[in-house]
């Protein structure tokens, strides 16, 4: 009689976790129900073409993405989900069952040691670069022993060292005394460190892509990355997110509470309704003067025609969350907030050249990578995207400062 009560009652936990399971999944389903069926309604292209459904799964990905962090479903005074938490705790159905995407990434460890050699121009090291480049299709070995193979054969004797101490961080583990054999297992300590960092990086990127437990491996004898994903049902987006390389740069921004910049936006706000650039009509202006007197005659002596517009409803604001100077919210840096459909039409606006001319001529607008949960009183939160300003003199400036200034980084 025990063994049957014990039986009983994993027979009714396992239902519990059966249903508890399906109710996940049909949540989760009904979520991307209407993600789908909005981003038809924003689809852009002739319906059935490949370029209407690209477009579907484009905006149905970035309507997931600005939900991603809110919750939406909750068990009271037990648990709260965001849209990514139903995601994760939903049964794993695997590629057989679901289907998905599968690829084997190859980490470019060519960038990595010409950034180490400070991008030599060096016509043996680049000869070297492009043999070991060949040699890899049909080798088992390892890229840097590939290349330091292939720069021995081709050098006459030439140090490897020579290449590598002209980079300050290279200087700290070599000298121009160290032997080829120490060059190259300093280097491929640093591709080590650089394939675990890429693999540790792509399991990120694949958790921001809404996979329901990916398979992410590592071969490290071969410097390769195995992907298993399923569910994926938008290849294009999931391949931009694999191959998209990541740069560290330290840049200046400008803050909100900088002098002059919260009036520039004024200004900018003020085209962009005279204009119609947010997608409303062009609104009418109204011309006052403004006079100086004679304080001696009382006589008008000066007028300056100012115009005046009202742009509430259809200005820049309308569209952009505005960083208020007098009440700042998540840091100074951020200009503005905007979702996922503001990003969208304010980078149309910013590229008109009226808008950008009301702006500093230095003043280059980059987003958030991904949505931010944003603080605005004690109890409510925003996720929206983040607007900033970096100083740039030119489109093809270099950053003050890169990632390979960083010898070492802790919390």
């Amino acid at each position: 009689m025990q063994g049957k009560g014990l039986i009983r009652f994993f027979a009714i936990l396992l239902a519990i976790v059966c249903l508890f399971q399906y109710f996940l999944m049909w949540k989760t389903d009904r979520i991307e129900t209407k993600a789908e069926e909005y981003a038809k309604t924003e689809a852009v292209g002739e319906a059935g073409t490949a370029a209407y459904n690209q477009s579907v799964r484009d905006a149905k990905a970035k309507y997931l993405d600005n939900i991603s962090q809110d919750t939406v479903f909750s068990i009271p005074l037990i648990a709260q989900y965001t849209y990514n938490d139903l995601k994760k705790a939903t049964l794993n159905l695997g590629l057989d069952l679901k289907g998905g995407m599968s690829a084997a990434l190859d980490v470019d460890l060519r960038e990595m040691i010409r950034r180490f050699a400070n991008n030599s121009q060096d016509e043996t090291f680049r000869q070297a670069l492009d043999k070991a480049d060949e040699l890899k299709a049909s080798s088992q070995s390892d890229y840097v022993t590939l290349f330091a193979d292939a720069y021995q054969s081709l050098s006459n004797g030439r140090k490897l060292s020579t290449l590598f101490t002209v980079n300050s961080t290279m200087r700290e583990e070599i000298n121009g005394e160290s032997t080829d054999a120490e060059v190259v297992a300093v280097l491929r300590n640093k591709a080590d460190e650089t394939v675990k960092l890429t693999f540790e990086m792509l399991k990120e990127r694949i958790d921001e892509l809404g996979v329901v437990q990916p398979n992410v491996t590592l071969d490290a004898n071969r410097d390769l990355i195995l992907v298993e994903m399923p569910g994926i049902d938008n290849p294009q987006r999931a391949r931009e997110f694999l191959e998209s390389s990541a740069k560290l740069e330290f840049w200046e921004t400008y803050r909100i509470t900088d002098p002059g910049i919260s009036n520039m936006f004024v200004q900018a706000d003020r085209i962009v309704a005279l204009n119609g650039l947010a997608g409303g009509a062009k609104q009418s202006t109204t011309v006052t003067y403004e006079y100086d007197y004679d304080p001696n005659t009382a006589e008008k002596i000066d007028s300056t025609a100012v115009e005046n517009v009202s742009s509430t409803e259809n200005g820049l604001f309308s569209v952009l969350d505005f960083n208020s100077p007098q009440a700042i919210r998540y840091t100074s840096s951020a200009l503005g907030f905007a979702d996922y459909k503001g990003v969208a039409k304010l980078d149309s606006i910013f590229s008109n050249p009226d808008v950008k001319d009301a702006l500093p001529s230095d003043m280059t607008l980059v987003w958030s990578r991904e949505p931010q949960r944003i603080q605005i009183t004690d109890e409510d939160f925003i996720t929206k995207y983040i607007l900033y300003g970096i100083k740039k003199d030119n489109p093809d400036a270099k950053a003050p400062l890169e990632g390979d200034v960083v010898t070492g980084a802790s919390a």
